[in-house]
This record gives structure tokens, sequence and C-alpha cells, in this order.
């Protein structure tokens, strides 16, 4: 009888566990944000996995009340520097567990929104399992 209870809750804690652990969790945070032309938004975001998953993202876009705004996929040069040249991130983003990366996303073709401090801009953020609405702050 007592095995059998025994049994029961590992069998039942590995059930949980596995759900928990599969789950997908990530935070993104806006560093910095710009708009170099009238119509194009570049963002400096941090995305942090939660998750005891590999974390992976396809694409990334601005969900205004009329309009999606999708970001550049393939790799576009932001920054030139002394050293280097800066570029946005080829998708799909691969993140193991646990880890944590700073990219730029770059945005064309946006109209009609203005980036203020403290404005809220809903995201949109295809994931290896679902699409998940983010809500991040300018700063």
């Amino acid at each position: 009888m007592v095995v059998s209870l025994v049994s029961l809750a590992l069998s039942l804690f590995t059930c949980i566990y596995g759900f928990v652990a599969r789950h997908t969790r990530f935070n993104m945070s806006i560093i910095d944000c710009t708009k170099p032309f009238d119509n194009v938004i570049q963002l400096y975001i941090r995305i942090d996995n939660l998750a005891d998953s590999p974390l992976v993202i396809s694409s990334v876009a601005i969900l205004d009340t009329e309009n999606v705004f999708l970001c550049k996929l393939e790799p576009t040069r932001i920054k030139k520097t002394p050293l280097s040249m800066i570029h946005t991130p080829q998708f799909p983003i691969n993140l193991e567990s646990k880890e944590s990366m700073s990219c730029y996303l770059e945005f064309p073709d946006v109209v009609n929104i203005e980036l203020t401090d403290g404005k809220i801009l809903a995201l949109q953020v295809a994931t290896n399992r679902r699409a998940i609405a983010k809500e991040l702050v300018l700063v």
C-alpha cells in the first residue's frame, strides 16, 4: 500500500514537472529605441529564456490597432563602429535553457507609431510553441 502511494506521488510529480519544464517562459525588455527614419523603428532588446527547455523565436511583430509590422528576419546593418559592424540577428533566434541575449530589431514600413518615454508597445513573438503577446514599456 505504501509503495503504491509513493509511486503514485512520484508519477504525479514527474508529470507536473515535465509540463512546467516545457512551458514557454521568457522575458523581453527594451533597452533602447530609435526612429532613424520616418518609417523605421529600431529596438535594442534583451531576451531572457526562463524555461528549462530551449526557446526558438521565429519572428517578432509590433501590433498596432490596425496594422502588424514584422521585423526584418535577415541580418541588416544597424551601426558601424571603428572595431565592428552591428547587425540585426538572423531568425530564428535560438536560446538554450536559462540563456539570455541582447540584439537590435528593425521594423521597416512602420506608420503612425511615435516613440515616447512610457509608451506601451505591443509585440507578438512567434515561438516554437505558440505566438505570445508581450507589452513592453519604452524607456
